[in-house]
């Protein structure tokens, strides 16, 4: 809503809350209170309140329905790079081992480019966890892709789909061979050693 629509609309509210007084007021000075007038009254506060609820809702409705093809797409991106990523570098998985460390970073600039302007709160702030603790991750790239399938339950969410039934590392563990067990046992192997 535009500045000039705000100030018609607060001032057309103010004018009718002050008759709404007044008539009240008029109405609370006789003997005999006008229950009809007060019905009327409540009834005409209920039909505005609902409509003012109505239209916040399905503006809110019409922004989501506007960014949801765009947040696809950009979590699609982000699934994409992040998986390629982690079946190169994980040798002991049956990865190549062959990344192009300069187009990853280029990727991954992108990608957060694309997760602070779509992303929701949630995959923004891992985002940032992973900033902070980049070093970590790159000594430990079984604990990296946990946090990889964290991000990937995170979208699914965003997007509407239910995670419920789906385990820490099932969804990276469809792109291993032997699957979320990979991960586990590759996780053991790197505490062990």
């Amino acid at each position: 809503m535009k500045r000039w629509q705000t100030a018609v609309a607060v001032l057309i509210g103010a004018v009718v809350a002050v008759g709404l007084g007044y008539v009240l007021h008029v109405d609370m000075q006789s003997e005999v209170p006008n229950t009809t007038l007060w019905v009327g009254v409540l009834t005409a506060i209920g039909v505005v309140l609902t409509a003012v609820v109505t239209q916040v809702s399905t503006k809110r409705r019409e922004i989501e329905a506007r960014h949801f093809e765009q947040k696809r797409e950009a979590y699609q991106g982000m699934v994409d790079v992040w998986t390629s990523l982690i079946v190169a570098n994980m040798s002991a998985i049956g990865g190549t081992g062959k990344i192009d460390e300069q187009e990853i970073a280029r990727q991954l600039v992108d990608l957060k480019r694309q997760a602070m302007f779509w992303g929701d709160r949630d995959v923004v702030r891992w985002w940032i966890e992973m900033n902070e603790d980049i070093e970590d991750w790159a000594q430990s790239p079984v604990d990296m892709m946990f946090q990889v399938d964290r991000l990937f339950r995170l979208m699914r969410q965003e997007l509407g789909k239910d995670n419920s039934g789906i385990r820490q590392g099932d969804l990276l563990g469809l792109y291993l061979t032997g699957g979320r067990k990979a991960l586990l046992d590759a996780r053991k192997a790197s505490s062990a050693g």
